[in-house]
């Protein structure tokens, strides 16, 4: 079982959000041993919904370096969501 990291809304940036995200870790509990440990981020997406609020879909990497072990999700799904935030009234984007 894997748990998104949160995010405190409103953002104020989507890429910032993402940036922060791929800065952090997912909790995951270990079916065997009950463990909780905490995997990085791969990737980040957002999604913008019909509310205008946005939820991140977040990707583990899996990779446990310091002890060498690959976590591999029973279901197959790497991913996981963030609940949504809306972006707050002042923003400020970052241009490509």
């Amino acid at each position: 079982d894997a748990k998104a990291p949160a995010v405190a809304g409103p953002i104020s940036s989507v890429i910032d959000t993402i940036k922060n995200l791929k800065e952090r870790d997912i909790e995951v509990t270990l079916v065997q041993s009950d463990n909780t440990m905490y995997l990085p981020v791969k990737d980040a997406t957002p999604v913008k919904g019909n509310d205008n609020k946005y939820t991140f879909r977040v990707e583990l990497d899996g990779k446990y370096t310091s002890d060498k072990i690959f976590y591999y999700p029973i279901n197959g799904n790497r991913t996981v969501t963030t609940d949504a935030v809306a972006i707050s009234e002042i923003t400020s984007e970052d241009q490509p």
